[in-house]
């Protein structure tokens, strides 16, 4: 089911973020046992920027799992055709890349583009 028929109750007035989750499919929601957390496992075909699956994460969190400190976190996966080259995803989706390394721990890691196409880390 698209993440929209999943969540149809959903209030959303960003267009840009309605149009990214359009289309993904929700292959599956689970909570754990204490719920603490709730899961939701998307599939797109198109990449979606962190920033905006952040974003639907914090919306699910206010208006669909209203249990008082339960997380959200959108476990998102890509069925990306073959016109997204590594080089294609680099491009596009670099910045989600530092955002999501950020936001799980790793801020301690600076990355930068070398002109070869090469990530090149340094630890702080």
């Amino acid at each position: 089911m698209t993440f929209f028929e999943v969540f149809s109750a959903l209030r959303i007035d960003d267009q840009e973020l309605k149009d990214n989750f359009a289309d993904a499919e929700v292959v599956k929601v689970t909570k754990t046992s204490t719920n603490s957390l709730a899961r939701v496992y998307v599939k797109s075909r198109h990449l979606i920027h962190k920033e905006l699956v952040y974003k639907m994460e914090d919306i699910l969190k206010s208006q669909v799992f209203r249990i008082k400190n339960m997380d959200v976190r959108i476990i998102d996966r890509y069925d990306l055709s073959k016109q997204y080259t590594p080089q294609k995803i680099m491009d596009v989706y670099y910045d989600s890349i530092l955002l999501s390394w950020k936001n799980t721990g790793h801020s301690n890691i600076t990355c930068s583009r070398i002109p070869n196409g090469h990530l090149k880390r340094k630890m702080s």
